[in-house]
């Protein structure tokens, strides 16, 4: 199995890079983590969406009754939207039997990126083992990928310490069951993680999580570092991602 890793989605320089590949779409803090939440709780499925006022448009278009719209700008939920962008406002009792629409500044923006792969799955803390189980043994196929590719979305276009962090602990999972062959980047990101032995120091020191921190959402990065605490995985299906 050959892992390599993008520290950001911009360095997708070439869509059919990603050709025939299972993608992992990394945005810990928060999509990635937030999608969790809301499939493990019961949520249908959540439409990733990357601009404002399309999702806006889209939720018009469906029912009220049976459909949240979610997301941020600058870590704030827009004026007017259901929910923000932090996991633990998707809980059971909000969007259990809902459909979700979400919209964030980074982690929606990935999607354009990975047409030509073969599989996108949502990957995170919080679902760390069941997305290494998933990818070994995918439900599709009879047996695990030749190409896996980890997609950090990064912060505006830049490196994301915990996104990388991530890629690190992934590699490492898979490689503990399977042969692997690393990349130089994967390589980095498994120093990057084997050199953090605190996960909760390390996640929380970084520049996005003192960012969310400063705005009042502390309680999101813990969420985000609760390992294996939602062990679901979001699959692309057409154009939502739903609970493999």
């Amino acid at each position: 199995m050959y892992i390599h890793t993008f520290l950001a989605y911009p360095l997708v320089s070439d869509d059919f890079v990603l050709h025939e590949s299972t993608v992992v779409i990394i945005d810990v803090l928060r999509a990635s983590t937030t999608i969790c939440h809301a499939l493990y709780n019961g949520a249908r499925e959540v439409i990733p969406v990357s601009e404002l006022e399309h999702a806006v448009r889209l939720s018009r278009s469906m029912s009220r009754e049976t459909t949240l719209l979610g997301g941020e700008r600058k870590g704030v939920k827009p004026s007017g939207f259901d929910l923000g962008n932090s996991p633990l406002e998707y809980t059971g009792d909000v969007v259990a039997h809902r459909n979700i629409i979400l919209t964030t500044t980074n982690g929606t923006q990935v999607l354009a990126r990975t047409k030509y792969a073969q599989r996108q799955l949502v990957g995170a803390f919080v679902n760390l083992t069941a997305v290494a189980d998933y990818i070994l043994s995918p439900p599709d196929a009879e047996q695990s990928p030749e190409k896996v590719f980890l997609l950090c979305a990064g912060n505006n276009g830049d490196f994301a310490f915990e996104d990388m962090l991530f890629a690190g602990a992934l590699a490492v999972r898979l490689a503990e069951r399977t042969t692997a062959n690393f990349s130089d980047a994967t390589r980095t990101a498994v120093a990057l993680y084997s050199m953090n032995k605190s996960l909760a120091e390390a996640v929380t020191s970084a520049q996005h999580a003192q960012y969310l921190a400063s705005i009042g959402f502390a309680a999101d990065v813990d969420a985000a570092i609760a390992v294996d605490s939602c062990p679901v995985v979001p699959v692309l299906q057409g154009n939502s991602f739903k609970a493999a």
